[in-house]
């Protein structure tokens, strides 16, 4: 008898500034180890690094994502046929990564604080479930 599959928690990093001025090795981590290469893309992880995440901590935003959220996310930028969305996010919670990318539109009504700042002041840095829902809600 095989145990069942535990469903993990999972992460969205989501880029929020562009490339100008970065440094190589955070430029690189980002775009090839998150897949993030342009502003307001975003990623979902089971478990990223998280001495990744700090590397580029000034750059992205990030915190947990619920699977009626995720669900939401993969209908409306996944790119996936509707009858697949199921399947998708099942494969989300069991650890894989069946989408690499999600492209977000800006925020509607603009972001609410600045995009220089760490999160309490700004719109950078980790978020809670609640702040990041309300965030994701807007670029859908």
């Amino acid at each position: 008898m095989s145990e069942p599959i535990q469903k993990q928690e999972l992460i969205v990093i989501i880029r929020i500034r562009g490339s100008k001025e970065t440094r190589y090795e955070v430029e690189e981590t980002i775009a090839k180890h998150m897949h993030l290469t342009r502003k307001l893309h975003a990623a979902v992880f089971p478990k990223p690094n998280m001495a990744m995440i700090q590397k580029c901590k000034d750059f992205i935003t990030w915190g947990p994502i619920g699977i009626e959220l995720l669900t939401k996310l993969v209908e409306k930028r996944g790119e996936v046929e509707k009858t697949k969305v199921a399947a998708v996010v099942d494969g989300f919670a069991k650890g894989e990564r069946p989408i690499k990318l999600f492209r977000l539109h800006p925020p509607i009504g603009g972001f609410k604080k600045s995009t220089k700042l760490p999160f309490p002041k700004g719109e950078l840095g980790k978020r809670d479930a609640a702040s990041l829902e309300k965030l994701l809600t807007r670029m859908l």
